[in-house]
Order: C-alpha cells, then sequence, then structure tokens
C-alpha cells in the first residue's frame, strides 16, 4: 500500500527535506506551500502534514483545509518548539497528531505504522477521531468537564459534586453539550467523548498538556 501524504508549509527548505524523509519511508509526496495553493492542486486525499507556522495557527489553517477539501481529513501538525497550549488548541480543531521538528525516525516509524497495519481502516479511524475532536472543541470548557465525566459513567449528581456545582447547572451544561455535539442520547455523547480521546485521562487538554 502506497501512503499519500500531502505536506502544507511555507519553508522550502524543512519542506524539500520533510518530502525526502517521507519518500524514504515508500510515501507518495505532494508538497505545497500553502493551503491556498492547496486550494489549487486538484482532489485531495490522504494524510496532511501541515505546519503550525507562524505558531498558533494551525485551528486556522485546518478550518481552512476542511473549506478547500470538502471534507475532515486526518492532518498532523508540526512544529519546531511545540507549546502546549498550541497542542490542544490544534487537536480540539481536528488534528490527529502534533509532532516535534525535525521528525524523530522512531515517531515516523509509528505513524506509518499504524497506516500501513490498519490499511484504509486507520483513515477512517482518524477521519472520526478527528470529527470528535472538532465537535468537542466547540464545546465550553464547563461543558467539556460535564462531558468527560459522563464519558466516565456519572450521573449528572455525581457530576455535580465532582464539579462543584449544582444538579440544575450539570443539566443546563449537559443539554447545551448535547446541543453542540448534535448528539441525540446520551449514547451518542460518550461515543463522540471516546472518540476524541476523554476516555484516556481527565480530559484531551490534560492529556496534551502532560
Amino acid at each position: 500500500m502506497t501512503i499519500r501524504i500531502n505536506v502544507v508549509d511555507p519553508d522550502v527548505r524543512r519542506r524539500a527535506r520533510i518530502s525526502h524523509e517521507l519518500h524514504a519511508r515508500g510515501a507518495h509526496v505532494e508538497i505545497y506551500e500553502s493551503v491556498a495553493e492547496l486550494r489549487h492542486g486538484g482532489k485531495v486525499c490522504g494524510l496532511l502534514f501541515v505546519s503550525d507556522e507562524p505558531a498558533g495557527g494551525l485551528p486556522a489553517r485546518i478550518g481552512k483545509v476542511r473549506e478547500t477539501t470538502g471534507t475532515i481529513l486526518p492532518i498532523i501538525g508540526y512544529a519546531e518548539e511545540p507549546e502546549a497550549e498550541h497542542i490542544v488548541a490544534a487537536m480540539r480543531a481536528g488534528a490527529v497528531d502534533y509532532l516535534r521538528w525535525p521528525f524523530a525516525a522512531r515517531v515516523l516509524d509509528r505513524v506509518f505504522q499504524r497506516v500501513t497495519e490498519g490499511d484504509d481502516r486507520f483513515l477512517q479511524e482518524e477521519i472520526v477521531r478527528a470529527q470528535a475532536r472538532a465537535r468537542v472543541g466547540e464545546l465550553s470548557g464547563r461543558e467539556t468537564d460535564v462531558l468527560t465525566q459522563l464519558v466516565r459513567g456519572l450521573s449528572n449528581k455525581e457530576i455535580g459534586r465532582v464539579l462543584s456545582i449544582s444538579h440544575r447547572t450539570v443539566e443546563i451544561h449537559r443539554a447545551n453539550m448535547m446541543s453542540k455535539l448534535g448528539a441525540h442520547s446520551s449514547g451518542d455523547a460518550v461515543r463522540i467523548g471516546v472518540h476524541a480521546g476523554l476516555d484516556e485521562t481527565g480530559g484531551t487538554a490534560e492529556l496534551l498538556a502532560a
């Protein structure tokens, strides 16, 4: 299986080096200077490696990629000096991973292993995760807290005790959270939360900042 990877990076030297590293692993690589150039490159499919430059601008670029492609594709962000808040923002916007540049060989090997072993299932799973993270990213901090506790299996009363808020306040945040997620049941909300990674630790932000 040949992996198709699209690299979006304004730095020509770094772009060339990334392309070389990915080609060496058997990937078919397309390179672009910007999302605007990507827009004129025809149909886009596969993985996207997108530089977070200027720092912290990746969420906006993820949004532009969605507008350009008309779909949610697996996006991996990267930066020379990743900052926790930028990583969190990118992941909440739908990025499936965020790497430090220059890439460590073992990190690229892990990415390629996930792709080749999972075949098309990897891409589908990553798209589902990206969609879930994008939805969770629309929630307020308190709504995310409520969803996190819901994923843990807590009732409204238990969530209220954990968050030190009233049962009625939990109900309000929960109703708003369900509406923003487009969830028709608690099961739908939990499924989205799980795909977004809220079951892995205390929440997506805590997971990435650790």
